[in-house]
């Protein structure tokens, strides 16, 4: 009988450290985030459709971004893959700034958070979904 429950406690263990364990991400490479996305991010409790278009130059991420309803076209962002896992784009106009940081999954679906930045005020944490077309 004190067998029985050794082997329970034992294995109950092994399966509590398991399972707490994470494999470790996938480095993202850049042909997973080149090309045209479309889709939509939070503001303030409204939906905001954008399209993203990301290219590579010269060994560089290039994106630029419309947002129709705002009129704004072809706006610049900075963009990297940091540390192999994320994809972040930056746009500092101004004093202000917006970062969409993501991660593209194997259905062609980019999704991540939005901030918005500007001096002297709290960020604003926000999300976006994207598709590839």
């Amino acid at each position: 009988m004190k067998t029985i429950l050794l082997l329970a406690t034992a294995l109950l263990i092994n399966l509590s450290v398991f399972s707490q364990s994470c494999p470790p991400t996938k480095p993202l490479k850049t042909s997973e985030v080149t090309g045209q996305w479309q889709g939509s991010y939070s503001t303030a409790g409204s939906f905001i459709k954008f399209t993203l278009k990301i290219s590579e130059a010269s060994d560089q991420l290039v994106a630029s971004v419309n947002i129709p309803s705002e009129k704004l076209q072809n706006i610049v962002y900075e963009a990297e893959i940091c540390n192999g896992q994320e994809l972040h784009l930056i746009n500092s106009s101004l004093s202000s700034s917006i970062e969409f940081i993501g991660r593209p999954n194997a259905q062609g679906i980019l999704s991540g958070r939005v901030i918005f930045r500007e001096p002297g005020k709290e960020d604003v944490m926000e999300v976006f979904t994207l598709k590839r077309v």
